[in-house]
């Protein structure tokens, strides 16, 4: 069975529970020193995820798409740090972003 990311809430868990599918490139050249620009495949969907950092934490502006109809925030991705914020963790970590 394909696992397919849709846009809609719980994408982060998804994402989280398929790591393997999940690959993730950081885009210097898009990237602030406040926002993140990375491509992202998952499975064989491509798309990106901006992670945006407001006071040194992962802001709720953080985004994901996949060619989804339309982007998806992590605020409403979950609520409690879940989901896409775990997932940009991860993402800043292995870049060696200090968060």
């Amino acid at each position: 069975m394909t696992v397919r990311l849709t846009g809609n809430a719980g994408t982060g868990e998804k994402i989280l529970n398929n790591w393997e599918l999940f690959r993730y490139n950081l885009n210097k050249s898009k990237s602030t020193i406040d926002s993140y620009y990375f491509d992202i495949v998952f499975g064989n969907q491509k798309g990106h995820m901006v992670v945006f950092l407001e006071n040194g934490k992962i802001s709720e502006s953080t985004v994901i798409d996949c060619d989804f109809s339309r982007p998806l925030g992590a605020y409403n991705d979950t609520r409690n740090n879940d989901g896409l914020y775990k997932v940009a963790r991860r993402m800043l970590e292995s870049y060696s972003v200090k968060i």
